[in-house]
Order: structure tokens, then sequence, then C-alpha cells
């Protein structure tokens, strides 16, 4: 959320959520991500996370980036 209206790295999201903490598999964050997707659509948020390939992730708020 703090990386709107850019794309939040792979590694900064990894760095954020789990603090370099011993070995996370890869696939935790794309499950996290995914959770984090259908929350938002359960709560009617209108908000989208889409995959920046090779980059990481970016947020677009109401359809908008």
């Amino acid at each position: 959320m703090r990386a709107y209206p850019k794309t939040a790295a792979r590694g900064d999201l990894y760095m954020a959520a789990w603090d370099g903490e011993g070995f996370v598999e890869p696939n935790t964050l794309n499950v996290n991500i995914r959770r984090l997707r259908d929350r938002f659509s359960s709560a009617g948020i209108l908000a989208q996370i889409k995959v920046v390939r090779t980059v990481g992730y970016r947020l677009y708020m109401d359809g908008r980036p």
C-alpha cells in the first residue's frame, strides 16, 4: 500500500511481510496476494493487485493506476 501508485518489488514485499527471517517458499507471496485479492473482493473494495512481470505487484484503485 505504501508503494501506491508505484510497483512494489517482490523483494521489498518479502522483507516487509517476513522481515527476512529464514527461508520462505517462493510461492508464499503468491498465495498471500491471492488471499488479499479475495478479501478485497468479498469486502466490496474496488481495488486490484496486478502482477508486473519480473518486477512485483501494482495496486490499482477503482480501476485507475
